[in-house]
């Protein structure tokens, strides 16, 4: 598959969180999505993007990534 993309298995990951009951062939094929990511010049400045992703990669959680890079309130 190329950069981005991923196999969207909704129903088998639904399922299996809802009633814990795993679909017998979830791994198989499901429709394939691709995310087109594209540099956003007003977006996130990259001095930012680069430590959100490096505590990411540091194995911290989304939530306490954005209050750390929120600052105080």
């Amino acid at each position: 598959m190329a950069p981005g993309a991923v196999r969207y298995r909704l129903v088998e990951a639904v399922t299996g969180r809802l009633i814990g009951v795993e679909i017998p062939g979830g791994g198989g094929d499901g429709a394939g999505v691709v995310i087109d990511f594209r540099p956003d010049p007003d977006g996130v400045p990259a001095s930012v993007a680069a430590e959100a992703t490096a505590q990411y990669e540091a194995g911290t959680l989304e939530k306490e990534i954005a209050r750390r890079l929120a600052g105080p309130t």
